[in-house]
């Protein structure tokens, strides 16, 4: 005789025995709880929110399973006769759940805990699908230790080994071992739900294409398995119930799928991005946050776009000199950066920061056609310093020819008492000039000022000093 590789006994607490079936299915429990607080974070759910689910789910299923495993067995636990009748209803410790009344239960859980955290519970749904899957991968290994949910009886002595067939001790038989094939199809599932979850974009998909794969399986483990509840018509009633809900969860997941239901969907659950972001808030209400975030975010970029318009036209300008490095540049930028801060906190929303912008805009379009005429200028001076120095370098050569004679010599002073008298009328033009460049450089510095740009300033002391190195070598040719 083959004896079973488990005592289902696992320890004893004094006169409490722990079974090992006890043990499994908590440890499945646990391993579903796991799941839960690791893949919230893809539904942007905490671990507090996945722990109460976990516990209102667990509590609620083995309370439902109980209840539909008593009234799918009313020959055993009715009618109650007595007091010891009536513990029997919940003895639990002696065996008889079903799942399908602890699924009943689980979502029962879920809708509870959607409504205290005020969650999408379709999408609820979705989260614990898979995790269900693994609590019941684990949990039938309960069934091999309890020696239970066996199927037909193998003859065969080439077909009696594990896992294909199980040997009963109450019967010293040989029989399917259907538990380990709805684990290994459990399993399948499992695989199938985790792939599609990070895929599907509809609320509602994940949790239907759980059921109707459980009830196809449980349908198939129903016609081996010798436990099944049969009516006296020869009525398998759990087989007939999954198949009516296979056939009705895999119509819902079509219709969720080529969004039948988004016509009547007024809050949005049907639609994972929107719930996962905003819960359970109406669908109006979310396109008024998303239109306030675009509106503020069009102001931000339109304060941008001033303070860049600003630094452009300052670098069109001439204001950031060619010699400076790159890290003076990038200590402006930061000494422009909290200028603007200030300047944004004293003036209040961007709308004045806009204005100042519009302002500064057409400050800097006079200051344009200012400066393209100031070149000019610059070039007309040049052109007539150049010309009167050559023309004070002919006449000194000719003073030099005509040494000897007097008259020419008279001629020569004449003629360098107007290259002189035409220095200083060119000096006075480019003090004018200097003083116009410095004029367009204050305006500059307060708008670069208002915006947070300091390059200005120091552009205008290098125009500066250049200018003044170009009057000292003036004054040093004269």
């Amino acid at each position: 005789m083959i004896e079973n590789l488990l005592n289902p006994v696992a320890f004893n607490i004094g006169n409490l025995e722990i079974r090992w079936y006890a043990i499994i299915l908590v440890s499945g429990m646990l391993a579903g709880l796991l799941y839960m607080i690791i893949d919230g974070r893809r539904y942007k759910l905490n671990s507090d929110f996945s722990l109460e689910c976990w516990l209102w789910c667990i509590v609620l299923a083995i309370i439902f399973a109980r209840v539909f495993y008593v009234v799918a067995h009313p020959k055993t636990y009715f009618p109650i006769k007595s007091w010891d009748d009536f513990v029997q209803l919940f003895a639990i410790w002696n065996g008889g759940i079903t799942i399908l009344g602890g699924i009943l239960g689980g979502i029962l859980g879920a809708y509870i805990a959607s409504i205290r955290y005020k969650r999408n519970f379709l999408m609820i749904c979705d989260f614990l699908a898979p995790a269900v899957l693994i609590g019941q991968i684990i949990g039938r290994w309960g069934n091999y230790v309890n020696q239970e949910a066996y199927g037909l009886l193998i003859t065969d002595p080439n077909l009696q080994w594990f896992p294909f067939g199980v040997y009963i001790d109450a019967l010293q038989e040989w029989h399917c071992a259907t538990f380990f094939y709805e684990m290994v199809l459990n399993a399948v599932g499992f695989v199938i739900l985790y792939l599609f979850s990070r895929k599907v974009k509809r609320n509602g998909i994940i949790a239907s294409a759980y059921i109707c794969w459980y009830c196809m399986v449980r349908a198939i483990m129903e016609s081996v398995r010798l436990d099944a509840v049969i009516t006296s018509s020869g009525l398998r009633v759990t087989q007939l119930i999954c198949i009516i809900f296979t056939i009705v969860t895999f119509i819902l997941i079509m219709l969720l799928q080529f969004k039948v239901f988004d016509r009547f969907d007024k809050k949005g659950y049907l639609i994972k991005e929107l719930s996962v972001a905003y819960g359970d808030v109406p669908l109006e209400e979310r396109r008024k946050k998303s239109s306030g975030a675009n509106s503020s975010g069009e102001k931000e970029s339109s304060d941008l776009t001033v303070l860049s318009e600003a630094q452009s036209k300052a670098a069109d300008k001439g204001n950031i000199s060619e010699d400076k490095t790159g890290s003076e540049l990038g200590s402006d930028n930061n000494k422009g950066d909290k200028h603007f801060e200030s300047f944004k906190a004293e003036n209040g929303d961007s709308k004045k920061v806009e204005d100042s912008g519009k302002h500064a805009s057409d400050m800097g379009k006079v200051e344009n056609t200012e400066n393209k005429t100031a070149p000019k200028k610059s070039v007309t001076d040049t052109e007539t310093k150049s010309n009167k120095r050559s023309g004070n370098n002919s006449v000194k050569s000719d003073v030099s020819k005509s040494s000897t004679n007097s008259n020419v010599g008279t001629f020569g002073q004449k003629a360098v008492a107007k290259a002189k008298n035409s220095e200083n009328n060119s000096a006075v033009k480019s003090s004018k000039s200097e003083n116009i460049d410095s004029s367009n450089n204050d305006t500059e510095s307060a708008i670069a000022f208002k915006f947070g740009n300091l390059k200005a300033e120091e552009g205008g002391n290098v125009k500066k000093e250049k200018a003044g190195k170009t009057k000292k070598s003036e004054d040093k040719e004269v």
